[in-house]
């Protein structure tokens, strides 16, 4: 499996092509986020499959918020302006949050594994 977006694939502007890259990473961990928290997981599962999935794409030093319906996520770079995202996310009754929160994160585990290893050769 190939990331969906590799540096490499957005042109030759390196800066505009890591904040690109930068904002679609974020963007994928915070709608993950979102339903991961939607289906009633813990703030703790929420933060760490955000951090799960922007470690994968290379981003460090992500900070990840989790409020009762709320996430957001921020990076900043060395050489780049911060990137911030808020979203609000409704949560779901708590039977189905305990039924569909584990499998969730476990399955985005094994994504998130096959993803690194294919963006580390």
């Amino acid at each position: 499996m190939r990331p969906a977006v590799a540096r490499a694939d957005l042109g030759t502007d390196t800066a505009a092509a890591d904040q690109m890259f930068t904002q679609t990473v974020l963007s994928l961990a915070m709608r993950v986020a979102e339903t991961v928290l939607t289906v009633g997981a813990s703030a703790n599962d929420v933060t760490l499959t955000a951090l799960q999935i922007t470690r994968a794409y290379g981003l460090r030093s992500v900070h990840v918020d989790v409020t009762y319906n709320s996430i957001s996520v921020s990076y900043q770079s060395a050489h780049h302006a911060p990137i911030s995202l808020i979203g609000v996310a409704l949560a779901a009754g708590t039977s189905l949050g305990t039924y569909m929160a584990r499998p969730l994160r476990d399955t985005l585990s094994v994504t998130v594994h096959r993803v690194r290893s294919h963006t580390h050769r």
